[in-house]
């Protein structure tokens, strides 16, 4: 009897909570790529600030639909760093106790993990072409804002394909790069 009530109570909880939207802290992306662009395609693409942008564009997903509410920490720990005693050296809060205190369900972590190139070339009649391949690599990692539990782990990938002659040289932009993360991310 015991059991079932608290099976009962547990269910109740669960149902309560589901209706609810879920409350998320974005971090910022992190930059883990290994190797540079190749510059004929992309090397001036910084991806540091590509990764900066990739929690700005996870939350344009996310808020897509009603089943999100995210929160801004990077504010709370501002106000907190600044509320610190001042005998107090580098105190800042963790990004747990942000989540914990604005009552996060979950953290979620992104890293950029590469922005790379590659190349075949082609030699056929007098003819000389390059068949260029970009490819975006993106990682999202869904933590439990309580305890600190990996609750899933996902990637995307996106690639874009040029074709490149003497006539005809493509050189990636920015926006390039950003809609290739817009598609991983999606």
């Amino acid at each position: 009897m015991k059991r079932l009530m608290w099976l009962g109570c547990w269910l109740v909880l669960v149902s309560v909570c589901a209706a609810e939207p879920i409350r998320v802290v974005l971090l910022d992306f992190e930059d883990l790529t290994g190797q540079k662009a190749d510059e004929r395609l992309g090397g001036t693409v910084d991806t540091k600030a590509l990764a900066g942008k990739g929690m700005l564009m996870l939350a344009k997903q996310l808020l897509t639909t009603n089943q999100y509410v995210l929160i801004d920490r990077r504010d709370f720990i501002a106000q907190s760093t600044r509320l610190a005693s001042p005998d107090a050296k580098d105190i800042r809060p963790t990004y747990f106790q942000a989540a914990r205190a604005l009552r996060a369900d979950v953290i979620l972590r992104g890293s950029l993990q590469s922005l790379s190139t590659g190349k075949q070339e082609v030699r056929q009649g007098g003819q000389e072409v390059d068949l260029s391949d970009v490819s975006l690599r993106i990682a999202l990692e869904a933590l439990n804002a309580f305890d600190g539990t990996v609750i899933a782990v996902s990637d995307g990938v996106a690639k874009n394909s040029f074709r490149q002659t003497q006539a005809v040289k493509t050189v990636l932009g920015e926006e390039d790069t950003l809609q290739l993360m817009e598609k991983a991310i999606a």
